[in-house]
């Protein structure tokens, strides 16, 4: 007769209970193993272990954590914010660490709305950090929000007061409201934690041009310029001085600068529109020309070429660098404009005109230069009725370039239309 073996339970549930310690301190050594591998710059293989980790427990925190922040690290949010929520939704409330690297991970691929949601579950849960309210206001500002922006920032400032990023953004949030005064006071804050920083210290010269406070600008990039010799501030320091029409200065530090930058197309205009202003009219073509060679096909240096040429009187050359503005920009409508104007100083024939509204059928722009050019075509034309509806669709400020002509092209189809109403009755 066969022997029964009676089943204990007890006997069972110990075996049990020894191999998932077994199973345990197995997954447990493999953790250590794969942080070894990461400590010693092996990230490929550490990355693997714990991938395998995760294949035996899908919620192993360590595994979970390590790989959000290796993903993180590598830029691959789309793999780190996964994990990250794997972890949250597992562990809720046990770490810091996920609830704030995700919400790095969410402002860095712009989904604010999912940070919005973290950054109240991790103050919830975590009440005493701070670094919440600086990113959720970070992301209030790129969404447009400048008073949700500034109240957490602020929020944050108070607990860290030398906070570089959230200074800078509590200026530029102040920049973006057009509240000059604070925009400095914060990147003077700013300029003092980290004065090597050259382009965050420019940003102050900008926002003193934005107040049209050109002394406070001019001191500022002079004194950048001296401490850094910096090519750009320079740049922007002698383009300040043309606008403020200080020429000697402005033709030292651009000649200057073309020194160590021979072919830089903006120095070169730079230079040739000065020369046009004082009146030296050979170094102004000269430097012209050369801004054409070093870039014939920037729209803008033909153009500017054009330009430069009009003040010369130089009809033939501001033409043909019109029209080579016109075939390399076709939708830049002042050429357009200049050209007109030239051929009716030319007394240029009726087929050259056509050309030009040819080309502006092509282009239809939704602008009163636009609508002010077709108007002008039109009536050489005799098209007197279809000029007028152009016309009026001619809305314009008192910026517009062409304000009085209009006017007056206003008053001659109004006469040109009562006209032809009385020849209709005759």
């Amino acid at each position: 007769m066969a022997k029964v073996y009676k089943f204990d339970k007890f006997r069972a549930a110990e075996e049990h209970s020894r191999t998932e310690d077994n199973r345990t301190d197995t997954i447990q050594q493999r953790v250590d193993q794969a942080k070894s591998l990461l400590q010693g710059g092996i990230q490929s293989q550490a990355l693997s272990m714990f991938q395998e980790i995760l294949k035996q427990d899908p919620d192993n925190f360590d595994a979970l954590l390590y790989l959000g922040n290796i993903y993180f690290n590598q830029a691959e949010m789309s793999h780190a914010i996964p994990m990250y929520e794997r972890l949250i939704k597992a562990h809720p409330g046990i770490s810091f660490y996920p609830y704030i690297n995700i919400l790095r991970a969410l402002l860095k691929v712009r989904q604010y709305d999912k940070l919005n949601d973290y950054g109240a579950k991790c103050l919830e849960t975590f009440p005493h950090q701070a670094e919440p309210f600086k990113l959720i206001g970070i992301s209030q500002y790129f969404q447009g929000n400048f008073s949700g922006a500034v109240d957490q920032l602020k929020r944050y400032l108070e607990r860290d007061s030398f906070d570089p990023e959230c200074i800078y953004y509590l200026g530029l949030t102040y920049k973006s409201t057009e509240n000059y005064d604070a925009a400095i006071y914060y990147f003077q804050r700013l300029a003092k934690i980290i004065p090597e920083d050259i382009e965050t210290v420019k940003v102050l010269g900008f926002l003193h041009l934005k107040k049209r406070d050109y002394k406070s600008a001019v001191s500022h990039f002079e004194e950048l310029y001296s401490k850094f010799n910096d090519f750009s501030v320079g740049k922007e320091l002698a383009f300040i001085y043309l606008y403020l029409k200080e020429f000697a200065k402005a033709e030292i530090l651009l000649s200057s600068l073309l020194l160590s930058a021979p072919y830089q197309t903006d120095l070169l205009l730079a230079l040739g529109e000065l020369f046009l202003d004082s009146d030296q009219s050979q170094k102004a073509q000269q430097h012209l020309k050369n801004a054409y060679l070093a870039n014939s096909q920037d729209p803008q240096v033909t153009y500017r070429l054009a330009t430069g040429f009009q003040k010369l009187a130089n009809i033939p050359q501001a033409i043909f660098y019109l029209q080579k503005t016109i075939s390399l920009k076709p939708d830049f409508i002042d050429p357009y404009l200049d050209l007109y104007h030239l051929f009716e100083q030319t007394g240029e024939s009726d087929d050259k005109f056509a050309r030009i509204k040819l080309q502006l059928l092509n282009q239809k722009w939704e602008i009163p230069e636009y609508y002010y050019l077709m108007a002008r075509l039109l009536e050489r034309e005799g098209e007197i009725s279809k000029s007028t509806d152009f016309i009026k669709n001619c809305h314009y400020n008192h910026d517009f370039r062409y304000m009085a002509e209009a006017e007056l092209l206003k008053s001659r189809l109004s006469f040109s239309a009562s006209d032809n109403r009385q020849e209709e009755k005759k």
